[in-house]
């Protein structure tokens, strides 16, 4: 039996800005911090609160499909680090349930 069966897969990604790069529309430097995390219900809702700032993407048409933290600015280079949550593509496409409760656990509004 599989020792995950019941969590919730998540990656979670980072995005440094810094004043030139955001003249060009890019960030500076980014990738994962994690990904495809096995992590419990009630972690998934404490990340979310974490993460308040929900996104979504036109191409998929899914509704928050991740969350962003608020940019946290380092004082010596003046560049800011942004943190975001992603439901992770490795989970079975019945899971997308739960992403939509954690969502509404962590005091988010759902559209259907």
């Amino acid at each position: 039996m599989n020792s995950n069966y019941g969590l919730i897969y998540i990656s979670r990604t980072y995005s440094i800005i810094t004043e030139e790069s955001a003249e060009d529309g890019e960030s500076a430097d980014d990738g994962f911090i994690v990904e495809d995390e096995p992590i419990t219900f009630r972690e998934l809702v404490s990340l979310m609160k974490d993460h308040p700032i929900a996104s979504s993407s036109c191409l998929m048409g899914n509704q928050w499909e991740w969350l962003s933290s608020h940019p946290v600015q380092d004082c010596y280079s003046g560049a800011w680090t942004e943190e975001s949550l992603h439901f992770s593509s490795i989970n079975h496409p019945r899971k997308i349930k739960y992403w939509r409760k954690a969502l509404k656990c962590a005091g988010f509004t759902i559209n259907r």
